[in-house]
């Protein structure tokens, strides 16, 4: 796992509010740990089934959280020790160049999302509205077990725009401008 950071990644970090790393994993961790969310999520939805939304949005992606207190295969990878000080470092503020960032970090959940083929888009929104808090150094540590391309529907961020962000609720529903509704800048 490659989670070293240099000063220009943490400076665009904080310009842009977000980071992709590229090469996180190598193709063999890509490999294991797609087996192991695979896994997990196999084994949560025969025993719990899909959950949550209306039909929009169960048609957009099926999520399962909280796998890794139920799964220890998939924990070591969410509890990772070296994604936790990469993100207190990104966390730690824009100054944090020296790498020192944050020495503790609250985790508050895991999710594993799958995109199907033909799937309802995703709207813009933010996720904080969606938590159970919200801070300025919240972080989101995503790790794309697929390919994501311009071609399959990448993920996509407006850099820049966690400068503005107050918080308000962005269904993700079939209304795709919403975000620009409440943020019309």
């Amino acid at each position: 796992m490659n989670t070293s950071l240099t000063v220009d990644q943490i400076a665009d970090y904080h310009r842009h509010g977000f980071l992709a790393v590229e090469g996180l994993l190598d193709a063999a961790e890509v490999a294991h740990w797609r087996s192991v969310v695979q896994t997990s999520v196999d084994n949560r939805l025969a025993t719990r089934g899909v959950a949550g939304g209306d039909d929009y949005y169960r048609q957009v992606f099926t999520q399962c959280m909280q796998l890794a207190p139920d799964y220890p295969n998939l924990r070591e990878l969410v509890h990772d020790a070296r994604l936790s000080a990469m993100a207190g470092t990104l966390a730690g503020g824009p100054d944090a160049t020296s790498g020192e960032g944050l020495t503790a970090l609250r985790r508050w959940h895991d999710q594993a999302l799958f995109k199907g083929p033909y799937g309802h888009p995703t709207s813009w929104h933010l996720d904080v509205p969606f938590w159970s808090f919200d801070h300025p150094e919240a972080i989101t540590v995503w790790i794309a077990l697929d390919d994501a391309t311009y071609s399959n529907g990448c993920l996509w961020y407006l850099p820049g725009t966690h400068r503005q962000a107050t918080y308000a609720d962005t269904p993700i529903g079939a209304h795709m401008g919403a975000l620009f509704d409440l943020y019309p800048q």
